[in-house]
């Protein structure tokens, strides 16, 4: 590849070392939380179906995997306005290709949201079977979330297989032609580092995956929604079938769920959106300095603001707190007898 100043390697990591520990020891200082909650799913949680603690268990499972790659394996490093990145984790020199890390990411996400998708849909139809529904319009709502939930699934595959495009972007005649015009564009020498890996936002392959990743993304929203409400509309009408007890756990059940994605998905959009600002737009790049390390670690624990928040907001995790923070109870007819013995 054609390299005029003979750029051997390339450090883009300026930051103190307390903020590489923060990303690089992220996975080690995180594990507490999803080993908290594969304990409440495997001990705590058994009011819920086989099917549905199978599903968030991978959830979990497939949250910390996604932390370890997009922190200790991958620590992306940008340098704004360039669309490029480059691996600066503990694999740079093991796997220094930028491509497998985004992918691997990318579709880890997207398997996540499938697993998600599948616990609120298998909540609905759960529900709906067991449940006498009177309302025929309430019967059709839900056959049309369960159809949406299916559409929802084909689109996640679809999504999966649109980010193996991607390996098509990890070619040397690619790289070659985007360094040579980022090059001349940006006058930066960095962009023959090796180990940087160049991205074109016009090529057909890099349209491809961003479309069939925001397409699946978005759907898998609104199918995600639409799921949840259903849920909740189903348990509303059969409320006279259940105990007040059981219509509050499982329309709080839902609610939870439904918060802890939104947790999820703003940790996934801000950061992605602050990256896209600071590239498109000369009125943002004043600001990359200081906070795209910050949009990165948010990137890096949605994983875990999804999993934290579902360990804090478990009525086993509420129980514990409730008797911390009760005062002591006094009993009156104790300290009454004391004070008559005196």
């Amino acid at each position: 590849m054609e390299n005029p100043n003979n750029i051997i390697s390339c450090d883009f990591n300026q930051y103190p070392a307390w903020k590489n520990f923060l990303v690089l020891w992220a996975p080690v200082y995180g594990l507490p939380v999803y080993v908290a909650a594969v304990y409440l799913l495997r001990v705590h949680s058994e009011n819920q179906s086989h099917y549905v603690l199978a599903s968030q268990s991978i959830a979990v499972l497939l949250n910390y995997i996604e932390l370890a790659d997009m922190s200790s394996f991958f620590f992306p490093q940008y340098v704004i306005p360039v669309l490029g990145v480059q691996v600066d984790g503990i694999l740079r020199d093991v796997y220094p290709r930028a491509a497998v890390y985004l992918i691997i990411g990318m579709t880890t996400h997207h398997v996540i949201n499938s697993t998600t998708l599948f616990t609120a849909h298998c909540r609905l139809m759960l529900l709906s079977k067991s449940l006498t529904i009177q309302n025929d319009s309430i019967v059709r709502f839900v056959k049309l979330s369960n159809k949406f939930a299916y559409v929802g699934y084909i689109l996640l595959v679809a999504a999966v297989f649109g980010m193996l495009i991607g390996f098509k972007l990890d070619t040397e005649e690619n790289q070659k032609d985007w360094k040579r015009e980022y090059y001349e564009e940006y006058k930066a020498e960095f962009v023959w580092c090796p180990k940087w890996y160049a991205l074109k936002s016009t090529s057909w392959e890099f349209i491809v995956m961003m479309i069939a990743s925001m397409t699946a993304t978005v759907f898998f929203a609104c199918i995600f929604v639409v799921c949840s409400l259903a849920t909740i509309i189903v348990v509303q009408s059969a409320r006279d079938t259940m105990s007040y007890k059981t219509v509050k756990y499982h329309i709080q059940v839902t609610v939870l769920f439904l918060c802890s994605c939104v947790i999820q998905a703003l940790f996934v959009v801000l950061p992605v959106t602050h990256i896209v600002l600071c590239v498109y737009f000369d009125s943002f790049k004043i600001y990359t300095k200081d906070y795209i390390y910050y949009s990165l670690l948010t990137q890096a624990h949605q994983g875990t603001a999804f999993t934290l928040f579902y360990v804090l907001s478990h009525s086993k995790i509420r129980k514990v707190f409730r008797r911390w923070l009760r005062p002591p109870r006094i009993n009156s007819d104790r300290v009454f007898q004391l004070s008559n013995t005196k």
